[in-house]
């Protein structure tokens, strides 16, 4: 039935600093802090022909809401700047034009084609709030919307679709979670919320919900950046965690799994922040109802939330992590390390990519094949980059490379950066190999070697291979110095990994129609939730202590991601590498390194 609603207007956008978030949001979004939901929802992408798009969106937190929207880029009369140049395009400080993602929020479902007066109305709103936070992009809160009488179609939602009997799509496509307001384990019998599970059905009751006797809701939580410049591999990442709980029925054997995608990250720490990670480990910690945590997308970030989670006895897969010290003292680690990670905790972390270890020596064969003599080692000062440099130092030693120079990265100054590929070039390096991530300044690092040395091979490492470096239009790599990089990642090629892993790419491509190509780390968010939901499943309790037991009992798993085991400090049996060149601003698979070591 159509009918009429009101709806408010939501604005995402950039700044000629900030990286993407959301800037306006409806009040019930801004005061469950659930904004950053708009973010992850909108994009410029999978727009129809008109130029929008509508997603249904059913959020654990707040309930389901559609949300319809338009992108433009953005002139600089848009937002009245003083002496502005006319109709000349807005742009951050890289110079790339600043766009914008604007539309109404509504409680009910939004119908398709989205009226030109209601988005009109949307953006002049959008542009009052954006104005405001290019005054003060570090410092603006988001500004909460005024509601509007939408000339829009409607369809009025029933009264149940919150629940898993009548969700529709979440955020991003995915399954929609059971809004469950008491989710504690093991307390079967009466919670307020307004309908009955019985047999697994669902039936009003007025104004309580009867639980059945072994019918038992566990949380899933996710921490990423979902910020610049890793915004886009944790989205795609948060896609296949929510696509293998869509395939799962939000099931894990007889619990009901509900997931909550957190933000790790803040827009001034250019991507994760300690005091985030920190909150997020302690959320996840105190609600009785966490079953297992995925996360962190950083090393360093890990180093944070493990000891929190370790103490609350809390699982923790992440589907990213490479560090060594995590879970082994073996070259690569820092002192103290990984002890100091479970002091008066549990071993409770485990991840399903290959460690440091292995990325090093498949970096030296690639290199070595590639006819390398005299290598330059430059590397972050993170734990991740640094600990990889120093497993990088074995593993060339070993194919008999000679090192001619190895220094990390000091200030994120063209300057410097220049100077630095200067010294490189008087070493008389043939190739030269970068540890760490884009955060560090790694696109002008890679720009001034390339200008420096004309001729020389260029490599880097895993947390590279994201559209933050590869795609200039994300404030990545120019056309020509990217086509000379190539990079390692944790993820082998569709030919690798069987009937499971290229169908895993299908289902991707179904499920998140204009998206394009998902982020390498995608198929490994699917994995990290279907291993979660398998170590709840062998629980039997649903515990804690019970899932990590199961978690570390993985043997023999047979994935998407190929058959493998957890051993005894949380590390995946996998050890491949894949090559990766830039094609189209984007990582592309080019073959599977079986690193000599």
């Amino acid at each position: 039935m159509t009918e009429v609603s009101d709806g408010w207007p939501f604005l995402v956008a950039r700044g000629r600093r900030a990286g993407y978030r959301t800037v306006l949001a409806p009040g019930f979004l801004v005061e469950a802090d659930q904004h950053h939901v708009l973010a992850e929802s909108a994009g410029t992408s999978g727009v129809g022909a008109d130029g929008t798009r509508v997603v249904d969106v059913d959020d654990a937190r707040v309930g389901p809401f559609s949300i319809g929207y338009a992108s433009e880029q953005l002139v600089r009369t848009d937002v009245e700047l003083v002496g502005s140049g006319g109709g000349d395009l807005l742009t951050d400080e890289h110079g790339r034009p600043l766009e914008i993602v604007y539309g109404i929020v509504s409680r009910d479902v939004l119908q398709a084609p989205l009226s030109v007066e209601d988005l009109r109305r949307a953006r002049a709103q959008a542009l009052q709030s954006y104005r405001r936070f290019l005054t003060d992009e570090e410092g603006h809160r988001v500004d909460t919307a005024v509601a509007l009488s939408l000339r829009t179609r409607v369809r009025a939602r029933s009264a149940g679709a919150s629940t898993p009997a009548a969700a529709g799509k979440d955020a991003h496509g995915g399954p929609a979670a059971p809004e469950l307001k008491h989710p504690r384990r093991r307390r079967p019998g009466l919670v307020a919320v307004g309908a009955a599970v019985i047999g697994g059905m669902l039936v009003a009751v007025g104004a309580v919900l009867l639980v059945a006797p072994g019918a038992q809701e566990l949380t899933v939580y996710s921490s990423l950046p979902l910020q610049e410049p890793q915004r886009t591999t944790s989205q795609d990442i948060v896609r296949g965690i929510r696509l293998a709980l869509k395939q799962a029925d939000n099931k894990a054997g007889k619990f009901t799994v509900r997931y909550t995608s957190l933000d790790d990250s803040t827009a001034g720490a250019l991507g994760w922040a300690r005091e985030v990670v920190s909150r997020n480990a302690l959320r996840a910690a105190k609600d009785d109802s966490t079953a297992v945590y995925i996360g962190e997308l950083n090393s360093g970030a890990s180093a944070v939330s493990i000891p929190i989670l370790s103490r609350a006895k809390v699982p923790q897969i992440s589907p990213a992590n490479t560090a060594v010290g995590l879970t082994t003292a073996e070259l690569g680690a820092d002192e103290g390390e990984p002890g100091r990670y479970y002091v008066g905790g549990v071993r409770n972390y485990a991840r399903i990519v290959p460690r440091d270890t292995f990325q090093g020596d498949a970096l030296a064969t690639v290199m070595r094949q590639d006819g390398c003599a005299r290598v330059a080692i430059v590397h972050d000062r993170d734990r991740y980059g640094s600990g990889l440099a120093r497993t990088i130092r074995r593993s060339i030693a070993k194919q008999r490379l000679r090192r001619v120079f190895d220094e990390p990265v000091r200030s994120r100054s063209a300057a410097y950066q220049r100077s630095l590929a200067a010294r490189v070039a008087e070493r008389r390096a043939d190739c030269a190999v970068f540890s760490g991530d884009a955060r560090s300044g790694a696109v002008g690092v890679f720009t001034a070697l390339a200008r420096a040395l004309p001729r020389a091979r260029l490599y880097g490492s895993d947390g590279l291979a994201n559209r933050a470096f590869t795609d200039v239009d994300e404030g990545g790599l120019a056309q020509r110095v990217a086509a000379r990089v190539k990079l390692t990642h944790p993820t082998v090629g569709r030919d690798r990994l069987g009937a499971a892993g290229r169908r895993f790419y299908a289902d991707f491509a179904r499920e998140y129609p204009g998206t394009g190509s998902p982020d390498p780390y995608a198929i490994d968010g699917y994995e990290a939730m279907s291993l979660a939901l398998d170590a709840i499943e062998r629980s039997r309790t649903g515990d804690r202590e019970d899932i990590v037991k199961a978690l570390f009992d993985t043997q023999a798993r047979r994935s998407v991601i190929g058959t493998y085991s957890i051993d005894e400090n949380g590390d995946t049996t996998l050890t491949d590498y894949g090559l990766y060149a830039i094609q189209d601003g984007a990582p592309l698979f080019k073959r599977t390194i079986a690193a000599m070591r």
